[in-house]
């Protein structure tokens, strides 16, 4: 089992908001299952809502979108390393894709 950082970035009304970004970290096989879980897993809207109002009060948003995904390392009994930075993965690359 992995673990993973999911950044997102969010908009309101088509228009991105382009200093709050939102994480949320999840567990998950591989890559291709971390893109499952986004589609799927209908904790996750709930999971933003809540990042959102701990780290920016009342901002309105009503979209959002992965812009990058990081793996984090972890030791010999599944935990985090909290002091190695996660390597990115994917990420949004000029309106593409790009993976890492």
């Amino acid at each position: 089992m992995g673990m993973f950082l999911v950044q997102f970035k969010l908009s309101n009304k088509g228009e991105w908001y382009e200093d709050e970004r939102v994480f949320v970290n999840l567990e998950s096989l591989d890559l291709e299952e971390v893109f499952h879980i986004l589609e799927e897993d209908m904790s996750i809207p709930f999971q933003i809502e809540d990042f959102v109002r701990e780290n920016y009060g009342e901002l309105v948003f009503d979209s959002w979108r992965p812009v990058m995904i990081q793996q984090w390392v972890l030791d010999e009994q599944g935990l985090v390393e909290r002091d190695i930075e996660p390597k990115v993965v994917w990420s949004e690359d000029e309106g593409g894709v790009k993976l890492h």
